[in-house]
């Protein structure tokens, strides 16, 4: 059996957020996914891109992943 950590992000005009997987992967066919922790933020009200909000989601997953080790 084996881990992996997988990462999801996407944003909206009106918020954007990410969230963070464990999947376990049995030597047979079995496959296993558990929701780890996930964030979301609501997008400033002021106008901005959808490609700024875009890598503003992207740096949640990142952040994410640095406390992950610390809890598990």
């Amino acid at each position: 059996m084996y881990f992996e950590l997988q990462e999801f992000c996407d944003a909206s005009q009106q918020a954007y957020g990410a969230c963070i997987f464990l999947k376990a992967i049995n030597k047979g066919t079995k496959i296993s996914s558990n929701l780890i922790c996930s964030k979301s933020k609501v997008a400033p009200l002021n106008a901005t891109s959808l490609p700024r909000l875009e890598l503003c989601g992207a740096l949640i997953p990142a952040q994410l992943m640095n406390k992950i080790p610390r809890q598990y």
